[in-house]
């Protein structure tokens, strides 16, 4: 089970660092915040994904959010994620979906939170 969760975070590093690039346009105050957030939509998709969501409702809805909110880089940065999560293997085990969901979300804060030091 371990060398699952090693794949998932070598796969999700390069997702951090275009993650980075767009984070750092924003003001340092807010590096905290925006790295809770993106963890934050990395345990919803993860989440909507590990429930059986199918991955065209995951993009559909990141589509239906861009016309309610016209944020590009946050369409790309959430594709992003729904790629890295509907990439990761499906496990029927509730302490193994659990772990791949913290390990998941994790992820994201730590590949951001690393991008202002």
């Amino acid at each position: 089970e371990g060398i699952h969760m090693k794949k998932i975070l070598i796969a999700g590093s390069l997702i951090c660092l275009s993650l980075g690039a767009y984070a750092k346009n924003t003001s340092n105050a807010n590096h905290e915040e925006n790295c809770r957030m993106y963890m934050e939509m990395a345990n919803t998709i993860m989440k909507q994904k590990q429930n059986g969501m199918p991955l065209i409702k995951a993009l559909e809805a990141n589509d239906s959010a861009l016309k309610q909110n016209p944020d590009k880089n946050m369409h790309k940065i959430v594709g992003l994620i729904i790629r890295d999560a509907y990439e990761q293997p499906n496990y029927s085990t509730p302490s193994i979906k659990e772990e791949q969901l913290n390990e998941f979300s994790a992820k994201y804060y730590l590949g951001c939170i690393s991008m202002y030091d």
